[in-house]
């Protein structure tokens, strides 16, 4: 105690190294890290710093302790108390579960007057502990505070970087049309502890080219078919550095396939038997002054723009069959309702634009008309579809081995995704 008023404390003991999970953590032998039943023993580390609050007087302090020895649950060690709190002494103790109890035997004299501490806590997952102290004066004097203790940075003895990619797509042709790679930096002490330092996510969307599956893409996307990744800039990955593992999960993208009825599409489907044909009706009745059957023309093309739409979608769009499953991802159904919904709005666009011709077009023109505003609507019918969210998480545990857990990424139907490649360096 300090001075006539003692204010001593004592420094407490370990905890858990180990990531006293709820649940520990276990590995199959997939190497997947999966949480076991029954929870295991913490790993005690040698040493904790942290911080202490006399809360009878409202004084705090730092402490530490060292020379920890764990046998079977049994501890033992030194607790270093700091001015302006005392109580410094050798230290026993037991873990059990995530509970720790130990008694400072506090060295005699000093100035606090405190003759010994008992401390009781729980040890967090992380292998960082806190509770509560009683401390014991040689008056006879008693005092409480707080206290908490964490697990020290490990000390990098060897420097690492993983690389995690994986690979998504559709076997007939594009098994690898998606790309998620995991990069992380990690270090050991030179025993188990592993600490990651840094973890990075970049996602990718292969392109059309002058390969084969670029060309795929390619014939695709004059279908109306285009693929994606959302966010542009893949979020930073987790970091979890326990006691025992490190690890890192990457989330947070999504894959996706994109149909939009844009100009290609229009194009391929309604040029010529549609378009030209309702532009020939079309003029011929404002030619001969029928002005007022316009709207009901364009209204009859409207629905025969539907029935081709559902035609030529029943025919995978003219694809041929490799780039079927693509189609069948596509809300075909809910499609062709959205266009049938839009006559009133495709007769009033081109209505307008015809008026502005005047009263002479030429067919040129009106086919022009007629084609612009079929393109204006097929270009805000967007429809998109998620094929696969990763979520990827690496462990690194004591045997150095980073394993890969994909098990709660979102696949979407037909789409396989490969057996993750990992590759590790050792950096230094």
């Amino acid at each position: 105690m300090s001075g006539q008023k003692s204010r001593f404390l004592a420094k407490l003991v370990i905890i858990v190294c180990a990531s006293a999970l709820a649940a520990a953590t276990t590995f199959t032998d997939s190497g997947v890290a999966q949480a076991a039943s029954v929870a295991s023993a913490p790993v005690i580390a040698s040493s904790y710093s942290g911080a202490l609050t006399n809360t009878t007087y409202d004084v705090s302090s730092t402490w530490s302790l060292t020379d920890v020895v764990d046998s079977g649950g049994s501890l033992t060690g030194q607790a270093n108390i700091n001015p302006p709190l005392y109580g410094s002494g050798p230290f026993t103790g037991t873990v059990t579960g995530d509970s720790i109890s130990f008694n400072v035997q506090s060295e005699q004299p000093n100035a606090g007057n405190a003759a010994s501490i008992d401390f009781d806590g729980t040890i967090a997952s992380d292998g960082s502990m806190s509770g509560t102290y009683q401390a014991h004066a040689t008056s006879g004097q008693e005092e409480d505070g707080v206290w908490n203790l964490a697990l020290p940075s490990p000390t990098c003895e060897a420097n690492y970087q993983t690389v995690v990619t994986e690979h998504a797509g559709n076997d007939n042709g594009l098994p690898e049309l998606y790309s998620d790679t995991v990069t992380f930096s990690w270090c050991t002490d030179g025993s188990s502890q592993v600490q990651i330092l840094s973890s990075s996510q970049t996602s990718s969307v292969e392109a059309s080219g002058v390969s084969f599956s670029g060309a795929q893409i390619a014939l695709l996307k004059l279908a109306g078919i285009t693929f994606g990744v959302t966010p542009a800039t893949a979020p930073a990955p987790t970091i979890d550095n326990e006691s025992s593992y490190a690890a890192t999960t990457a989330s947070g993208v999504s894959f996706t396939e994109e149909f939009n009825l844009g100009e290609d599409l229009v194009d391929l489907l309604l040029k010529p038997h549609i378009i030209d044909r309702l532009a020939e009706r079309v003029l011929r009745l404002i030619r001969s002054g029928h002005l007022g059957r316009v709207a009901k023309e364009l209204q009859q093309g409207w629905t025969r723009i539907v029935a081709a739409f559902d035609s030529w979608a029943a025919k995978n769009f003219g694809l041929p069959d490799w780039a079927a499953t693509w189609v069948a991802n596509l809300p075909i159904g809910q499609i062709k309702d959205a266009i049938a919904s839009l006559a009133e709005k495709f007769v009033s666009t081109v209505a307008q634009s015809l008026e502005a011709l005047g009263s002479n077009p030429t067919l040129a023109s009106v086919i022009n008309s007629v084609q612009s505003g079929i393109q204006k609507i097929a270009s805000a019918l967007d429809y998109t579809t998620v094929d696969w969210a990763p979520y990827i998480t690496v462990t690194v545990g004591s045997s150095l081995a980073p394993s890969v857990d994909d098990a709660n990424s979102k696949v979407g139907f037909d789409i396989i995704v490969e057996n993750p490649i990992v590759t590790t360096t050792r950096t230094s």
